[in-house]
């Protein structure tokens, strides 16, 4: 009877265990990533400018968003908040660089983020959100 009770609770915790989400740690974002949503920007416009934001580094950030590289130091803090700090940028004469221009503009009011499957979502403080995507996903 004790082997039964012991098999059966052995049962329930796996199957417990497997249905429950996998904690997202800080490990999840340092990715390349590929910016699918922002603002009123059409997803094939920021698909063909190659838009992305690598977080590979975990201290320093590389984005591109179709013209110049751009350089930020970030900072991973408490839960899921997220600061990013202005560093550099190349100065190319690019013909529309409207996506880098609002990108720089709100990259730095980040402030949150989450992680759900494949996507990072970037919130700023004043609730806009960045959507971008794993470039290594499937």
């Amino acid at each position: 009877m004790k082997t039964k009770l012991f098999l059966g609770i052995l049962v329930c915790t796996v199957l417990i265990s497997c249905k429950t989400n996998k904690n997202v740690t800080n490990e999840n974002i340092h990715r390349n990533w590929l910016l699918v949503q922002f603002e009123d920007f059409p997803k094939e416009k920021l698909m063909d400018k190659n838009c992305y934001l690598d977080l590979r580094d975990k201290e320093n950030a590389a984005a591109k968003m179709g013209c110049n590289s751009l350089g930020f130091s970030y900072y991973l803090n408490n839960g899921n908040a997220i600061s990013f700090k202005q560093g550099s940028a190349t100065r190319m004469f690019c013909d529309d660089n409207t996506i880098e221009t609002k990108f720089l503009e709100v990259i730095t009011t980040s402030s949150s983020y989450k992680i759900e499957g494949q996507k990072l979502y970037l919130t700023t403080k004043s609730d806009k959100e960045l959507i971008f995507i794993a470039e290594d996903w499937d």
